[in-house]
């Protein structure tokens, strides 16, 4: 998966710098056009993004006779990346609003454990995740080439596989998949470079939604074994505003 990433960025990173002759352009304005026709923060944009992700999981289990409510966490960290597409508009001095789609890469590994008296859940889950997000933004443009802007959107994940088994019963093991689809929250901070040019640092928190691993039922004992958690990413973003 870290190469399925490091490709694609680079293959964005090549056309973005044979295309951009003024990259380190002195000076952020297109003098021959009126400053009021100006307006570098309106446009449809292309982008890529690489960084670090944490990725955390938070196994639940409950009944309904001992009114068990245990819990644990794991994590881990890799290499995440992104590319997408956007387009924002400026509505008022200042503001600006906007919408964005983009394609996450990633790969989550998770191992975590429950013990409760003799009884012991481990729940271990990988996938190398492909991610659709969809969202919005807002920002205010705080100085003539910067602005600051936070984003909310809706992440939908393939499937995790996760091997649940249940100690000491023997045999008792369970694979099962599923998604790590949440809602998004983020903010971050992004430049002109020049007219055309922009890069950005940004941080995400996805709030994973919560699935049902699997359900214990013997005679009136019902267990259930929840997970969810948050998947956090800290990139730095580089793309073209049209």
């Amino acid at each position: 998966m870290k190469k399925v990433i490091l490709a694609a960025l680079a293959v964005f990173a090549t056309t973005g710098i044979a295309n951009a002759t003024d990259l380190y352009s002195p000076s952020l304005k297109d003098e021959s056009a009126p400053a009021e026709s100006r307006n570098m923060w309106t446009g449809f944009s292309m982008e890529a993004g690489l960084g670090v992700g944490m990725s955390e999981a938070e196994l639940d289990y409950g009944d309904n006779v001992n009114f068990l409510d245990a819990n644990a966490t794991s994590g881990a960290s890799d290499v995440v990346g992104h590319i997408g597409l956007g387009y924002d508009y400026m509505f008022a001095p200042g503001w600006v609003i906007g919408i964005l789609g983009r394609m996450d890469m990633s790969q989550v590994e998770h191992e975590a454990s429950l013990g409760f008296g003799p009884a012991k859940i481990v729940a271990k889950g990988d996938s190398e995740t492909i991610s659709w997000l969809v969202g919005g933004r807002l920002g205010y443009a705080f100085a003539p080439n910067w602005m600051a802007y936070g984003l909310v959107g809706y992440k939908f994940a393939n499937d995790m596989e996760y091997s649940v088994a249940l100690s000491p019963c023997a045999g008792c093991t369970a694979k099962v998949s599923k998604p790590r689809n949440g809602w998004v929250l983020g903010a971050g901070l992004e430049t002109m470079i020049n007219s055309h040019w922009f890069l950005g640092a940004e941080y995400t928190a996805t709030l994973v939604d919560s699935e049902t691993l699997a359900t214990i039922e013997d005679g009136g004992y019902v267990g259930k074994l929840d997970v969810d958690g948050t998947d956090h990413a800290a990139k730095v973003r580089f793309g073209y505003r049209f």
